[in-house]
């Protein structure tokens, strides 16, 4: 049984010449490692050379290991993430509460004292902890503590005006002008 053998340099169909290969000639076309497969396995079972790969950045010196944080870093760290965590409750809490009391958000806000008291002992709990709080996360967390109430706000005043069209008598959109372009 043969193969077929296809020449573009020859003339024929599609610009190809097509011929008859033997077995005898694909076994001359190709270099077959000799062998069974128990061999190719056995030879795959035998233990690898290890090769040190070279530091191609000889010049760097080598990083020193991270030594464990003292005392007083995981003290300050557990300080600062036990801030934002309060900051964050406090926020959000603040403005779940506005919208169940219908009022300002800023009436359900807990003043510095009562944050001071907190703090402390949520540190005390987060020193232990590998607790670390991603920036993006605070950045998206700051950026919708300060739109909430605006937004709050916003839903309020358009609550105010459908009531005032409905006691008016007009339902009808009023027309928004802007009265400045921001960029």
């Amino acid at each position: 049984m043969g193969l077929l053998n296809l020449k573009p340099e020859t003339p024929g169909p599609a610009g190809a010449r097509v011929e008859r290969v033997t077995t005898a000639q694909t076994d001359s076309l190709f270099n077959f490692q000799p062998g069974t497969v128990d061999e190719l396995v056995t030879d795959l079972r035998e233990p690898k050379q290890l090769f040190d790969v070279p530091n191609l950045n000889d010049d760097a010196p080598d990083p020193a290991p991270e030594s464990p944080p003292t005392e007083t870093e995981m003290k300050r760290e557990a300080s600062v993430a036990a801030a934002q965590i309060i900051d964050f409750v406090d926020g959000s809490a603040s403005f779940a509460l506005s919208f169940v009391g219908k009022k300002d958000a800023k009436q359900y806000r807990l003043d510095a004292s009562s944050k001071q008291i907190i703090k402390p002992h949520l540190a005390e709990y987060l020193k232990g902890k590998s607790v670390d709080i991603p920036p993006g996360f605070m950045l998206l967390f700051v950026v919708v503590m300060v739109y909430m109430p605006i937004i709050q706000r916003a839903m309020d005043d358009r609550k105010e005006w459908k009531a005032q069209q409905t006691k008016t008598g007009n339902p009808a959109p009023e027309p928004v002008t802007p009265t400045e372009t921001v960029i």
